[in-house]
């Protein structure tokens, strides 16, 4: 991982955002904040476990608008500088997720420190597969649970993933980790054997990479260009959907990619 600078400000939270009334949670779900600062310029990185950022789901259309113009009215925030990023998970979100948002960045803001900025990638390519199916007549088959599958003699080819895994980490004056931000591109739909409300795979790579650094670091996960990947395991009807197994692996691939010092 290469030192990319050594002159910022940066403070982290997070706030759960798990729906009370959606029943029993397998994990919780959150909103994590990222405040960046290096002199007067600002950048604000929001991550939230929901399908997405309005038009589908329960997260309103108003909602980036919002919270935008509070933050703008709180803090004096650029709007232009803070990026709201969903996971594409399909856990259920509190009511208040706009109000818990402008909260994580209001605590992330308040608790700024100096930090460290280092960039690296890893690498994950044994969770995750292309759910378009190119067939030798010349048309395409799509992988859902709806559909079934053509003989595998009737396909030519299954699309492209993308493995890289993009990796920042911020890191206290003492060495200790504040937060490792993650970008990959794979949709995590995955579930748990439960059914419960769940962050999925996101959620449990985040709770790896977690668990493994410093105390109190938070990872934000960035969903990347996850098209038509879809987990490895998605159309596996032999056994209980766990996104819990991927999400480690994930977790772990990400862990060497902030450890490597090449």
């Amino acid at each position: 991982m290469e030192m990319i600078s050594r002159n910022f400000l940066a403070g982290v939270a997070k706030v759960v955002i798990t729906d009370p009334e959606a029943g029993p949670a397998n994990d919780p779900l959150y909103v994590k904040a990222l405040v960046l600062r290096s002199g007067d310029e600002i950048a604000v990185i929001v991550t939230v476990d929901a399908v997405a950022i309005a038009e589908i789901g329960s997260i309103k259309n108003d909602f980036l608008a919002n919270v935008r113009s509070q933050l703008n009215r709180e803090l004096n925030l650029d709007p232009a500088r803070i990026l709201i990023n969903a996971s594409h998970c399909h856990g259920k979100v509190c009511a208040d997720v706009e109000v818990r948002t402008v909260q994580a960045v209001v605590e992330a803001w308040e608790n700024m420190v100096p930090v460290s900025v280092g960039a690296g990638t890893g690498c994950e390519d044994r969770i995750m597969e292309n759910r378009r199916l190119k067939l030798k007549n010349g048309r395409e088959a799509d992988v859902r649970h709806a559909y079934s599958l053509p003989p595998d003699e009737e396909i030519a080819s299954v699309g492209p993933v993308d493995p890289e895994i993009g990796i920042l980490r911020l890191y206290r004056e003492n060495g200790e980790t504040l937060a490792v931000v993650f970008n990959f591109a794979c949709h995590p739909i995955l579930e748990v054997p439960s059914r419960e409300n769940t962050a999925d795979i996101s959620g449990f790579a985040s709770k790896v990479i977690e668990d493994n650094l410093s105390e109190d670091t938070i990872a934000l996960f960035l969903q990347g260009c996850g098209g038509d990947v879809n987990p490895i395991l998605y159309k596996d009807v032999n056994n209980p959907r766990d996104a819990e197994v991927l999400g480690n692996m994930l977790g772990l691939s990400t862990l060497r990619g902030v450890e490597d010092r090449s």
